[in-house]
């Protein structure tokens, strides 16, 4: 077996969606964002190779209660906190030019 036969082996929705969860009466889905990349290739001299990476996240679960079923998205703290970490650069950074042009206008 190849190498892309192995990687399209693996690639399944087992891959994005967990076991399902029983509790409560309600049965939990799990969700996640899966990003993948690979590459491989031959050389008459050397033999093939290659590489494959996988980036997962959490993205949520799927909640089915008393035959409805609702999307719970997954709160991901880190990603908030860049997100206000970006927001306050960007605040601090155009306030500076903002003083600079001002500045400029005082001395012309």
């Amino acid at each position: 077996m190849n190498i892309t036969q192995q990687i399209q082996e693996r690639f399944t929705a087992g891959i994005v969606y967990g076991d399902p969860v029983e509790s409560n009466g309600a049965i939990l889905l799990p969700a996640a964002y899966v990003v993948g990349g690979g590459g491989g290739g031959s050389d008459p001299n050397l033999g093939e190779g290659g590489g494959f990476g996988l980036v997962a996240s959490p993205a949520g679960g799927w909640v089915i209660r008393d035959g409805e079923i609702r999307w719970k998205p997954a709160i991901n703290p880190t990603v908030i906190i860049a997100g206000g970490y970006l927001v306050a650069i960007a605040y601090f950074f155009f306030a500076s030019q903002g003083d600079r042009s001002r500045a400029k206008g005082r001395r012309a």
